[in-house]
């Protein structure tokens, strides 16, 4: 195979966002370059924030802070 990154740089007029990149790294190589990823929007009152898991940042929610927070 390829190497990747180097195929990824070799493209400059495509523009590949760092986190994706990233998420496609295992054990130390880029196995692969995910496309898209989720993204969801979420809206809540502001007075369920006080319920929000203690020390976590809601603009950095993950989705186990969305199931303890439920």
């Amino acid at each position: 195979m390829a190497a990747l990154m180097r195929q990824l740089n070799g493209r400059p007029d495509r523009t590949f966002p760092p986190d994706l990149v990233r998420a496609g790294q295992i054990g130390g190589i880029q196995a692969f370059v995910p496309w898209m990823q989720a993204t969801y929007l979420i809206a809540a009152h502001k007075q369920s924030m006080r319920y929000f898991p203690e020390g976590r940042n809601p603009n950095a929610m993950t989705y186990d802070d969305l199931l303890q927070w439920g």
